[in-house]
Parts: structure tokens; C-alpha cells; sequence
């Protein structure tokens, strides 16, 4: 999926949070007024009085996010989470709750929370389509190793039985993807690939470079770098004994969309592509769209939206005219301080500057710096092999209004491949059905991944011919 880097106050609200003395497991409460955030955290102690731990946001099925810092100071629990610009002060109320208040910016709310066990914690975590074992095809490591030499690992599964089978390759969207390509608790690969597997086909996921079991170093990698590790995982999962190399394709979703057409334009032609919610249009654009769209889902008026996306316009801009990361950086700082600069209060300053440390973090780094700048016009004209393109009509950072005519458009211009589209009613950018297609909802969303398409995908896969042989 998309970075998401303007899912807005919600999601930065859980960006961190946690607390305790006792070691264990806690059940909390976040009461911000109109909403209520259900708060996890697991603390463990440390030598010399110190403690380490964990938070969840079982209402977005985010598990296992690592905390800054705790501490106690004059009797009660401190804890601080600098880049979310968060601080939450404890006391003990009895040995089996806590209750005080947590601090974002200018902002506090009422916070408390009760003793859990493992199993209560344990229980939020499944979802109904989450695979059971044993599973009735067979399961095999699977690894290669990358240009630089870094060793990516990953899972395959394919039928039982005699024979070969058509194969695919998983590629995830942005950010750090692990094999499943988890999000909020979901894990839309597993399930992807378990739906395939058991319908005929061989399936490979793996761990993108520097995340899970992979080698290598994912924060300076770019969708370039990303495109050369999938075209290596087409070819060795198409040279796998139980896998037929002329019956082979990638399924790329949202930047994973971006990746398959470069696979195809740079490295190896697979024999069928399924570009799941992928963008049509240059980057720039779709994600001062996406950010347009959530804020309207959140509530923000026009004039709020119009503020918002004009400020990152400008700092897209900047970054799109620099010729390199430093002068980039250079740009974006002079662009911020301006503003600061004009602030007296020091609450509004502390929470501009933690905004700030925020988009400078996001944003200025070689994955962004290649990928604002990217037009993916090039890479689809060259795509000759035949294409299943799926959106959901309510995605909100990848709209289907806008990318698929740009994807028609592209394709039409280019080499006319066999393209079938299918745009899904009430399905977001995840393939959930949805109320609003806010990103929001994703992890409040039972769901993971709508059976209907995955039966499109999978008949796509099952009725493809032989192709050339990839090698």
C-alpha cells in the first residue's frame, strides 16, 4: 500500500503510547471526547529499575509497536514518545490499575487502564479468514540473493499432487512488507495466497529487503531497487520444479502495481500481470488526491483541505526541483522555519516542529525523493502480456476515477495488451468492504481481503496460456 503519510489525526494518535510499572500486560482506555481508543500495553522490566514494552491498537489491529521510553519520577509512571510528540503521566490505583492522562501536542485526554492476561490480548489478534494449519498444500522456504548481495527470503506454497502449476509472485505495496504484507492486524497475502493455493496455484511471498528474515537495508532502497528483488523472485520461482515457467505473472498491489510494469520494462517479462489499486498517474498528483480524500472522510472543510494540500504541493515542489537529498533537505528546513519562527506559544511550536520532524522523516529520503518524482506513464506502455487491473470504487488513495482512465489511456498509447478492468463496489484500497473507504477503517474492518475478487484473480491465473519461457 501506499506510504501513508497523511492518514491524519487518528492514526497519529496511536503512533505511540504505553506505560506501567509492575511488569505485564495492561487493557486501556484513550477518552478523546467523541472517541474512545481501545490501548494495549505490555511492559517488561530492565536491570537498574528500568522497563522496555509494547502498545496495540486493537481497534486498528496494530499489535506489537515498540515504545520510547518509561520511567518513574516522584511516584509516577512518565512515558514519552518523541517523534509523535506524546507524553503520558500514571498513577498506580490499587495493584491492578493505572489512570491519568496522555498528552499530544497541545492536547490531553484521559487515559486508564486494567491488568490483562496474554490470552484476553491473544484473542484480539485473530481474523476470521486468517488460514488454519494444517493446510492442505505443501508449504517450502524459498530464498535468493540480490544484486547486492543481500539474501531475501520467502515462503512458497503450492498443490499437492504430480504435475507443474501456474505460478505468481507477491509484491507488496509501500513501506516495510513482510511476506504477508501485514497492516493493522490483516495479513492479506496469507490469505491471498492461501485462497490461490488451494484453486491450483503455486504462490510466492517474501520478505522485502531489511524486513522479516531478508538481508539488506530497506531505508535506502528505492522502487527501482525494489523492482530488481521482485524480477529475481519471478525467475526463481519460475525455475522452482513444481512450478510451470511459461505459465508465470506478478501481482503487484498499489506500489507493488508500480513495481510489476517496471519488472516487465527492466528485467524479465512475466507472462500475465493483476495490477491491484495501482496508480496511473504521476505521483505528485495522487498524493495530493489522496490526501484530499482522506481529509474529506475525516470531516476537514474545503478550506481545510485546500490549506493542507497547498502546503504540500509547495514541499513537493521543493523536493521535485532539488537535484539531490541534501539540497532537498536544505529546501524543505528553510520552508518550515519560516513558520516557526512566527510562533510564541511553545505548546504550537513544540507540535509544529514534531510535524515537521515528521514529513522530514517521510519525506526526504531516497524512496521518496524517486518516488515523487515518478511518472509510471513509460513503464506501463511497455506491458504486452495479458493484465487483470482491480480497484475498489472506494479507494481513497488510489482512485479508481482518476487511475483507471489514466491506466486505459497508457495502455492504449502503448503496446494494446489483452486488459480486462474491474473496478469493485464498496471495497477499499485493501479490497475490504467498507462503509467510507477511509484508511481509518481498515483495521476496524473484520474482513481482509474480499472473496469475490479473489476468485477473479485466481480464474485470471487459471485460464492464462503458455508464454515464453522465463528464465
Amino acid at each position: 500500500m501506499m506510504r501513508n503519510l497523511f492518514i491524519g489525526s487518528l492514526c497519529l494518535l496511536v503512533t505511540t503510547i504505553w506505560a506501567q510499572q509492575p511488569t505485564g500486560s495492561w487493557k486501556g482506555v484513550l477518552d478523546a471526547g467523541m472517541q474512545k481508543l481501545n490501548i494495549n500495553l505490555h511492559i517488561k522490566s530492565l536491570p537498574d529499575n528500568k522497563f522496555s514494552g509494547t502498545f496495540d491498537s486493537p481497534d486498528q489491529h496494530a499489535f506489537d509497536i515498540p515504545l520510547s521510553s518509561v520511567g518513574l519520577e516522584n511516584g509516577q509512571i512518565v512515558i514519552t514518545e518523541t517523534s509523535g510528540n506524546i507524553r503520558m503521566v500514571l498513577d498506580f490505583k490499587g495493584e491492578d490499575s493505572l489512570s491519568g492522562t496522555f498528552t499530544q501536542g497541545n492536547q490531553s485526554f484521559p487515559i486508564w487502564f486494567a491488568r490483562a492476561s496474554a490470552e484476553q490480548i491473544e484473542a484480539e489478534r485473530r481474523r476470521p479468514q486468517d488460514p488454519e494449519k494444517p493446510y492442505p498444500y505443501v508449504q517450502e522456504d524459498l530464498s535468493f540473493v540480490n544484486a547486492n548481495g543481500d539474501t531475501i527470503f520467502g515462503t512458497l506454497t503450492y498443490p499437492e499432487g504430480r504435475g507443474k502449476f501456474p505460478g505468481v509472485v507477491l509484491v507488496t505495496g509501500s513501506g516495510p512488507q513482510n511476506r504477508n504484507s501485514e497492516i493493522l492486524g490483516h495479513r492479506p497475502f496469507l490469505v491471498l495466497s492461501d485462497y490461490l493455493t488451494r484453486k491450483g496455484i503455486a504462490v510466492f511471498r517474501y520478505d522485502e529487503r531489511g524486513v522479516g528474515e531478508s538481508g539488506g537495508d530497506f531505508d535506502e532502497a528505492t522502487t527501482l531497487d525494489f523492482a530488481e528483488d521482485a524480477s529475481l523472485a519471478l525467475i526463481t520461482m519460475a525455475n522452482h520444479k513444481k512450478v510451470h515457467n511459461k505459465r508465470v505473472g506478478i501481482f503487484g498491489h498499489s506500489e507493488g502495481g508500480l513495481i510489476a510494469p517496471i519488472v516487465n520494462q527492466k528485467h524479465q517479462s512475466p507472462n500475465f500481470m493483476i495490477l491491484a489499486a495501482t496508480p496511473a498517474i504521476p505521483m505528485d498528483q495522487l498524493l495530493l488526491t489522496q490526501q484530499a480524500l482522506v481529509l474529506e472522510s475525516q470531516g476537514y472543510s474545503q478550506t481545510q483541505i485546500e490549506e493542507h494540500t497547498g502546503k504540500f504541493r509547495d514541499i513537493f515542489q521543493l523536493i521535485q526541483s532539488s537535484p539531490d537529498l541534501e539540497t532537498a533537505e536544505k529546501k524543505v528546513q528553510s520552508f518550515f522555519q519560516s513558520e516557526i519562527d512566527q510562533i510564541d506559544d511553545p505548546n504550537t511550536q513544540r507540535a509544529m516542529m514534531a510535524e515537521v520532524n515528521s514529513i522530514k522523516s517521510s519525506m526526504l529520503n531516497p524512496w521518496f525523493i524517486f518516488f515523487i518524482k515518478y511518472n509510471p506513464l513509460e513503464s506501463l506502455q511497455s506491458i504486452e502480456v495479458p493484465t487483470l487491473v482491480i480497484n475498489g470504487k472506494r479507494d481513497l488513495q488510489v482512485p479508481s476515477s482518476e487511475n483507471i482512465p489514466a491506466m486505459k489511456k497508457a495502455f492504449s498509447s502503448g503496446k494494446n495488451p489483452p486488459v480486462e478492468y474491474k473496478v469493485y463496489e464498496n471495497l477499499n484500497h485493501l479490497f475490504q468492504t467498507t462503509e467510507t473507504g477511509a484508511p481509518d477503517e481498515y483495521g476496524s474492518i473484520d474482513e481482509t481481503f474480499n472473496e469475490a475478487v479473489m476468485e477473479d484473480i485466481a480464474n485470471f491465473i487459471i485460464s492464462q496460456r503458455k508464454g515464453k519461457k522465463v528464465k
